[in-house]
């Protein structure tokens, strides 16, 4: 099992969104992640894809995108958005 931190969650949910291919570049901006960190980050993304029967497709120049059956994205982006509101809930914390 791969472990996954909050920053995969946001990228994975990004790509999870997207229709087409998108640049390391652009998604590094809108999800404000380093790009050498996205890009050290991108084989565990892809693991952790596979657990799930989905697959990310890197393309030199192009881009990334998740592909995989339709069922099996909105499952996962159900999972994944119910685990990033418990990571990044802060209204239930005493501080």
């Amino acid at each position: 099992m791969v472990k996954i931190s909050g920053r995969h969650i946001k990228t994975i949910l990004y790509l999870l969104e997207q229709k087409y291919p998108v640049s390391a570049s652009r998604i590094s901006k809108e999800i404000d992640v380093n790009i050498n960190t996205l890009r050290k980050d991108i084989p565990q993304f892809a693991d952790f894809l596979e657990e799930n029967g989905l697959s990310l497709r890197a393309r030199p120049r192009i881009g990334l995108k998740i592909d995989g059956p339709y069922e099996k994205i909105e499952g996962l982006k159900e999972k994944l958005t119910l685990l990033e509101n418990k990571l990044f809930d802060r209204k239930g914390k005493v501080w």
